[in-house]
């Protein structure tokens, strides 16, 4: 599994290089990448063109068995990102027990089998299903906001 998680990211990465110039301002396209390392599967990768401020689908339901959409929004002074994940065959969660995730500097992003409420007052251990891998913009990448590089609209 190491070897495999080791070859994806240097994939990725080696796309990454090409897009560090992407400017990022309201209603330009960004690229983004993604690899998803499934716990008993094969692991895949995909890449988009999104916006910034408007969902971006990377897989719909009829690819790999699931659907993984992405927003990428302005919070104060960094930009903040939020992951939507369904999976075809059973419920899956993030971390949090829900099948959506905010987030600002992680770029990994662990997926489990089921769901619960943090209103439960029983902790569940849910099965791990696999984890994404995200690579965005070195604009997006950093938790802090370059302001040389956003132009508000």
């Amino acid at each position: 599994m190491l070897a495999r998680l080791i070859s994806f990211a240097l994939t990725l990465v080696s796309f990454a290089a090409d897009t560090k110039a992407a400017e990022i301002a309201g209603g330009v396209q960004f690229p983004v990448q993604v690899a998803i390392l499934l716990e008993d599967g094969e692991p895949f990768t995909g890449d988009v063109h999104c916006v910034f401020g408007q969902e971006c689908k990377i897989f719909t339901r009829g690819q790999h068995g699931l659907s993984l959409s992405l927003m990428v929004g302005k919070r104060s002074d960094y930009f903040r990102g939020e992951l939507t994940l369904h999976c075809e065959s059973q419920d899956c969660s993030f971390s949090n027990g829900s099948s959506s995730l905010e987030f600002d500097c992680e770029r990994e992003f662990k997926f489990f089998e089921g769901r619960y409420s943090s209103r439960e007052a029983v902790l569940r251990i849910l099965p791990k299903l696999g984890s994404i891998l995200l690579i965005l913009p070195e604009t997006v990448s950093g938790c802090h906001m370059p302001p040389q590089r956003f132009k508000p609209v």
